[in-house]
């Protein structure tokens, strides 16, 4: 018996965009945009749904017996891993968001030709592919350096997990332009002689309007237009975890935009570690198990160790930890009602 992987397609509606969906400018007259290139990417997989029920109640049984302890195992497996070297961050200190939420060295994005510009970013490695790159929200200071990142490692997707402001205070900058403008970026460091323009072509909401996804060109002045599908969260307050089916939706249009081989998906909250971790342990799991139709519950400490080696401080509470579970298993679930 077939059935779709959880990774369907969500309905939009348009939130702003001009009466013929373009603007005349410099940015869309290099390059067209084309959503159908960009979103519904299906997959299918063939699941008996007695077997899909089975591996969900594994999950959800081990969850309720060992998440909270394997969570304090994992606090202590955190502290056995220092001192970690931040080198390059404490050269930088306004470059990060905050003082205690710094790029390990070891696995910090290095910029072409400049290893010693620093962006507090982390490749996150899942098996023998980058998958993710995890990040801080960027401040005013950084956008620059995060829009080179973005087109120097060939990000088609963003996913944003923060909002702007929180609870009255800066959570991360507003790094895209409002819809139809363009702003021009300008290297603080004075390093980099060229300019970056990034364009807002259109913004939908996605599903209960809690997923902005916005579609966006990009590129150092005079160079190539590179295309990003930047997809907002903004239903997930700071540690603490979203309505899990709301989170679903987003695992699923994460997942529906067509993003290049050997491209990662950039993933940043505020400090890039709570929401973060917690999106990339959940995303990673699923794409193993589609691989295999199989899972191990154990599989998901062991991932999280693996993040923590990868970026510091990855999951923050253990509340984040037991959402990861019971995400996992209801988009595993979800499957046997297909």
């Amino acid at each position: 018996m077939k059935h779709k992987q959880q990774y369907m397609g969500s309905s939009v509606s348009s939130k702003t965009s001009s009466s013929d969906g373009s603007v005349p400018n410099t940015l869309l007259e290099t390059s067209t945009t084309n959503e159908e290139e960009n979103v519904e990417h299906h997959h299918v997989i063939s699941m008996d749904p007695t077997t899909v029920l089975k591996i969900k109640e594994s999950v959800l049984r081990h969850a309720k017996h060992y998440s909270h302890r394997e969570f304090s195992e994992l606090r202590n497996f955190e502290k056995s891993l220092e001192p970690v070297d931040f080198t390059s961050a404490l050269k930088h200190p306004n470059k990060n968001r905050y003082g205690n939420v710094l790029a390990n060295e070891c696995t910090r994005v290095i910029l072409e030709n400049d290893p010693e510009y620093y962006v507090n970013a982390n490749n996150i490695q899942i098996g023998n592919e980058i998958l993710y790159i995890a990040g801080q929200g960027p401040l005013p200071q950084t956008i620059y350096d995060f829009w080179r990142m973005i087109i120097e490692k060939n990000v088609s997707v963003i996913l944003m997990l923060s909002n702007v402001i929180e609870q009255s205070r800066p959570k991360c900058a507003q790094y895209w332009p409002d819809t139809t403008e363009i702003h021009k970026q300008t290297d603080m460091n004075q390093k980099e002689q060229r300019d970056i323009l990034i364009q807002n072509n259109k913004e939908e909401f996605v599903g209960n309007e809690d997923i902005i996804h916005r579609f966006l060109n990009v590129q150092f002045q005079g160079d190539q237009v590179h295309r990003v599908n930047l997809i907002h969260f903004t239903a997930w307050p700071d540690f603490g975890v979203p309505d899990l089916t709301s989170f679903q939706h987003v695992v699923q249009h994460v997942n529906n935009v067509n993003s290049p081989k050997g491209s990662p998906i950039f993933v940043h909250c505020s400090a890039g570690i709570g929401r973060t971790g917690t999106f990339c342990l959940v995303d990673s799991i699923l794409k193993d198990f589609y691989k295999t139709y199989a899972l191990n519950p154990t599989q998901i400490m062991e991932r999280a160790m693996s993040l923590k080696k990868q970026r510091y401080g990855m999951i923050q509470t253990a509340e984040q930890y037991d959402f990861a579970y019971r995400s996992i298993a209801t988009i595993i679930g979800s499957l046997a009602q297909q």
